[in-house]
């Protein structure tokens, strides 16, 4: 009976680990979509989320650019430290809500991590929302 309890606890552990959203995924996509990674977008970014830190909320930033032919496209992604602080922040904030506009919340949070895509067309809002989500 121990043996079977200790490998259902060791497969419920397994499978707790395998489904958690980590950023190193989230990376490769964008970096395999073209993406590059902007340090000094981040640090505008963090300037920009005064109201978060004012709040005692910590949040990672990671800007990613695409620029190419026909348009530019920023991917910025908000690493909160929990997924139920995220929600908060975007049920409350209004400076989260504002960015995202008339954007679906569903398609811009992936665990603890939420996307704000920032381009002129929808077309290449929704390249990045696929992206975010591969």
């Amino acid at each position: 009976m121990k043996k079977v309890f200790l490998i259902f606890a060791f497969v419920l552990i397994l499978s707790l680990l395998t489904g958690c959203v980590n950023f190193e995924k989230i990376d490769q996509n964008f970096e395999a979509a073209g993406y590059t990674y902007s340090q000094e977008a981040n640090d505008l970014m963090d300037a920009a989320l005064q109201s978060l830190e004012e709040s005692d909320v910590q949040v990672s930033v990671h800007v990613y650019t695409l620029a190419d032919l026909l348009s530019s496209k920023i991917a910025v992604i908000l690493e909160f430290d929990t997924s139920k602080e995220l929600k908060e922040q975007v049920e409350n904030n209004e400076d989260i809500q504002a960015l995202l506009g008339k954007l679906e919340e569903k398609d811009l949070i992936r665990g603890n991590f939420l996307l704000i895509p920032i381009a002129l067309s929808s077309t290449a809002i929704q390249d990045m929302v696929d992206t975010f989500n591969d």
